[in-house]
């Protein structure tokens, strides 16, 4: 049996959205690394403080970006460095927890706001540049909070069957965009299947090869075996996210382990039964 996997994304307090445009995704670089970031407002035309978050690729983990001013299409955002019990003490009192600042962001909108550049800065060390272009926006949920927790609280607001297209949620769509590791054929008679692993989240996902016929990716049940794999790998990034404060962290998370998947990764997804009419799977 898995052990249990993170506690489930706690509701946040929403704020006033009367001024405020939909949440927009932008991919590009800090320096020469590729990025893909998710502000809660549109940088061009805020008149108030934007928050964000954005992941690494190769990594698929959200760091938060919390607000520090905006207006005029200019923006500053503090980026979080992951928690650790001696750095993200528990304040005393109502105060409300200071997350530890990993780097200073600075954008200016250009072309309207199809683009931000700016600068990277390391507390106390080198800055870097950052270009980022426009890829979409999607609605803004009602009840939305304008933190990193608001924003990555989107996907757990929506059926779980719910396909994830890039209209509807770019910023998850894009984490999903990754070249997937695929493990020998099996093949019962006329069908067949292959594990695939996305090497983030390590474990296998079965997509069927043949139905009678081969089949491809763009295949239905191929379709809806690829919604269920991304949502459970989402689902396993958000917990590694965890590590730091404006996503979740307590002084009980990570552990001795340190940053975890939650046990996602520990899980063992196997096909019982396959056919051009039925497949089933434990």
């Amino acid at each position: 049996m898995m052990r249990p996997v993170c506690a489930a994304w706690p509701l946040v307090a929403c704020l006033s959205a009367a001024a405020q445009a939909d949440p927009t995704v932008y991919k590009g670089a800090i320096g020469t690394h590729a990025i893909v970031v998710e502000f809660s407002d549109d940088v061009a035309k805020a008149d108030g403080p934007v928050a964000g978050r954005y992941f690494y690729p190769a990594q698929g983990v959200d760091i938060p970006l919390n607000p520090v001013s905006a207006g005029s299409g200019k923006a500053e955002l503090a980026e979080e460095k992951p928690c650790k019990p001696d750095i993200c003490k528990e304040p005393e009192g109502d105060a409300e927890p200071k997350p530890p600042v990993e780097a200073r962001w600075r954008l200016t909108a250009a072309q309207g706001g199809a683009r931000l550049e700016g600068t990277w800065r390391r507390e106390g060390g080198a800055s870097l540049p950052i270009r980022l272009d426009r890829f979409g926006a999607r609605p803004r949920p009602e009840g939305f909070s304008a933190t990193p927790e608001g924003l990555a609280g989107a996907l757990f607001a929506l059926p779980h069957d719910q396909p994830l297209d890039k209209s509807a949620m770019p910023y998850e769509w894009l984490k999903m965009q990754v070249k997937l590791q695929e493990g020998p054929e099996t093949v019962w008679g006329s069908a067949a299947f292959r594990q695939v692993v996305d090497p983030r989240t390590k474990f296998g996902f079965p997509r069927v090869t043949r139905l009678g016929s081969p089949v491809d990716a763009g295949h239905p049940v191929n379709i809806r075996l690829q919604n269920r794999h991304w949502r459970v790998s989402l689902d396993a990034l958000s917990c590694k996210s965890m590590q730091y404060r404006g996503l979740g962290w307590t002084a009980a998370y990570p552990g001795s382990e340190g940053a975890n998947l939650g046990g996602y990764d520990e899980q063992n997804i196997q096909v019982e039964y396959l056919s051009p009419m039925v497949m089933s799977w434990t």
